[in-house]
């Protein structure tokens, strides 16, 4: 009994002996897993930041935009004051210029060798008016002429002076302020010549310049010197 017992305990291990020891991972596989954690890490880090950057820059779009929105209006705004800024320094130049006006006509009138000129329209421009104030002694004359159509561009009015059998002397070109009305003070001519009257042409070319000697263009205003009186009424043109 004893010898069966131990031949069958030789072919049959014991439980103990049946558990095997756990097995070890050779050090390359453990390389692999190692690196196989570190690429995923830094796919999920290289997602994030994507991800991160991605709404950053929609933020930054978003700002940018707004930004030019608001560069836009600013600019939009300053340009509208800009216009607003020049249309009142033309109103207060034309304020000064008419102030001047006014008071060149008082002193002119004012002397004893005044003399006055009615301006009227010639053929076709009918609308039109205009008087002249002026003082040899003073050497100035005061212009106010109204109901002047604007010309195209390169146009230009030219005031002229009458010297009877001479011929006519440039006194001045005429700018309109935007509207149908012109008021100015200039100076005399040199010399001893007496005027006699004036004459406003228009000219619808370029070349008006000061060296233009002769009248040229249509005359479409003309008046003599109305016959010498103490205190000549003056008609007023008030520039616009």
């Amino acid at each position: 009994m004893e010898v069966r017992n131990a031949g069958r305990s030789g072919q049959a291990p014991c439980p103990a002996s049946a558990e095997a020891a756990p097995a070890k991972m050779p050090p390359w596989y453990r390389r692999v897993i190692f690196w196989r954690s570190v690429t995923g890490m830094a796919l999920a880090l290289a997602l994030a930041c994507a991800a991160v950057t991605g709404e950053f820059s929609d933020a930054l779009l978003e700002r940018t935009r707004h930004y030019h929105f608001r560069l836009h209006q600013l600019s939009s705004n300053i340009n509208a004051m800009r216009g607003e800024i020049a249309s009142e320094d033309r109103e207060i130049a034309g304020m000064r210029t008419a102030a001047e006006v006014d008071d060149g006509l008082r002193r002119i009138i004012a002397e004893p060798d005044s003399r006055l000129i009615r301006l009227e329209a010639l053929g076709r421009a009918a609308g039109m008016s205009g008087v002249i104030a002026f003082s040899p002694s003073l050497r100035r004359a005061s212009i106010e002429i109204g109901g002047l159509p604007v010309l195209p561009r390169g146009g230009a009015y030219t005031l002229w002076w009458v010297y009877g059998k001479r011929a006519p002397i440039r006194a001045t070109g005429i700018t309109l302020g935007g509207t149908d009305k012109a008021a100015l003070m200039i100076a005399l001519p040199a010399g001893d010549g007496t005027i006699d009257g004036a004459i406003v042409t228009r000219n619808l070319s370029t070349d008006m310049g000061a060296s233009i000697a002769r009248p040229s263009g249509d005359p479409v205003l003309e008046g003599a010197v109305v016959p010498s009186r103490k205190h000549p009424e003056i008609p007023k043109h008030k520039s616009g």
